[in-house]
């Protein structure tokens, strides 16, 4: 006569709470014990809790469905997330795959989108769409002889493995007429040449524009429709940085409402991301940035929020709970210089490489952000852990542009020279 286990006995829902607090390989191991227990692990809800609960603290593919009616997609995706989460600071085992063929010498940018294609502009006018889940999967690329507008479909990518589909489809060309109207955003101050803009972001009915030393808003609307609501710019300087280079997360967007001692609720509009931008002499410096914005022009007003999270310092010692850093103490032995640097689209996690100084080794450095976020008392040191090396005298090796995957670990380096190469995570 076969024995049951006190909690083999117990009722589904409780067992099934019991469960969403084991690990996964737990879990996995457990369903190999009985029958039972095999098709418990198996119910849609348990995966659908596991997967909530990873939402929170792991950057999630975009394809995730959203109910229970999948349970061959969810479950593996949480176990997916679970072995990247893994093996994410862990170095990468695997030799780096080498796109081929090299399609111009001069990379301009690499993006990724949807954590799988990865599009490449060259300065010759080349554009790269590559399936980077794949080794194997060859390029489409388009090579325009003007300026042009160009969609590219991606959808589940059964369609771009064929060699007869094209993904660009033509939009528009854009031709300079010989009589122009240009509506223009044109601030005005005597450091304006001394402070240009590093990167554009939309921002709800704003533009962030992070400069070199400062970050500002300006609203856009009212260029597009002059009957739309002017809104004052917003400006936060930098008080001892010199950025030349920001990488933004994706924009979020929260609806509030703001109560004054109950004399009044309104609504507003938060619109927030998270940005590592790099300062060449001093490293990285981490941001949260957030603007609210009232659906009517009364209290409370439009209002900018910079928070610094944390700092990787390069020259500086720039571990300090201060918002700003002291300048002046520069270290002649600190590290060398950081040549890419890229946070991913739900900041979660982060890539860069860095160039030691008199060495030919460049240090490929991956983060993540549960190394930092149970700090609440100030900005930290980011741990960037090493990954990956490359030891090279050739000039043309070093790498200037990097992107990743954060759902899939997935890191993407471009060199001086033109070439590709990926690094799987597992």
């Amino acid at each position: 006569m076969k024995t049951r286990s006190l909690i083999s006995l117990s009722a589904p829902e409780l067992i099934l709470s019991v469960l969403s607090y084991l690990d996964i390989p737990e879990i996995l191991a457990l369903r190999q014990t009985c029958s039972s227990f095999s098709q418990i692990t198996r119910d849609p809800s348990l995966w659908m809790t596991l997967l909530r609960s990873q939402e929170r603290d792991f950057p999630m593919p975009p394809d995730i469905p959203p109910t229970l009616s999948d349970i061959m997609s969810i479950e593996p995706a949480v176990k997916n997330a679970y072995r990247v989460s893994r093996a994410w600071l862990l170095p990468r085992k695997q030799t780096p795959f080498k796109f081929q063929p090299r399609l111009g010498e001069h990379l301009l940018r690499v993006e990724m989108f949807l954590d799988r294609w990865l599009l490449a502009v060259y300065t010759e006018g080349f554009i790269r769409l590559q399936d980077t889940s794949v080794t194997h999967s060859s390029a489409d690329s388009l090579d325009p002889s003007l300026t042009q507008i160009y969609e590219i479909s991606l959808g589940n990518g059964s369609k771009l493995l064929d060699p007869s589909y094209n993904p660009f489809r033509w939009l528009k060309d854009i031709y300079r007429p010989s009589v122009e109207t240009v509506r223009a955003i044109n601030p005005q101050d005597e450091l304006s040449l001394w402070n240009g803009i590093v990167e554009i972001q939309f921002m709800g009915p704003y533009l962030l524009l992070f400069k070199t030393r400062s970050v500002e808003f300006y609203s856009y609307m009212p260029l597009i429709d002059p009957q739309a609501p002017k809104l004052a710019p917003l400006k936060h300087e930098f008080s001892a940085t010199t950025f030349r280079g920001v990488s933004f997360s994706q924009v979020r967007h929260h609806l509030l409402h703001f109560t004054d001692d109950g004399s009044y609720d309104e609504e507003v509009h938060e619109y927030s991301l998270d940005a590592i931008a790099f300062d060449v002499i001093q490293g990285l410096y981490r941001y949260a940035i957030a603007v609210s914005i009232p659906n009517q022009n009364s209290p409370p007003l439009p209002r900018l929020e910079i928070l610094l999270l944390g700092t990787f310092s390069m020259a500086l010692n720039t571990h300090t709970t201060s918002f700003e850093p002291p300048r002046g103490t520069f270290n002649v032995g600190a590290r060398g210089f950081i040549s890419a640097h890229r946070l991913g689209n739900q900041g979660k996690r982060a890539v860069w490489v860095e160039r030691k100084r008199g060495s030919t080794i460049r240090e490929v450095q991956v983060w993540d952000h549960l190394q930092d976020d149970h700090f609440t008392d100030g900005p930290v040191e980011m741990d960037g852990r090493v990954v990956h090396k490359v030891v090279s005298y050739d000039l043309r090796d070093d790498i200037v542009h990097c992107t990743l995957g954060e759902s899939t670990g997935r890191v993407v380096l471009g060199c001086r020279s033109g070439d590709i190469f990926v690094i799987n995570c597992i």
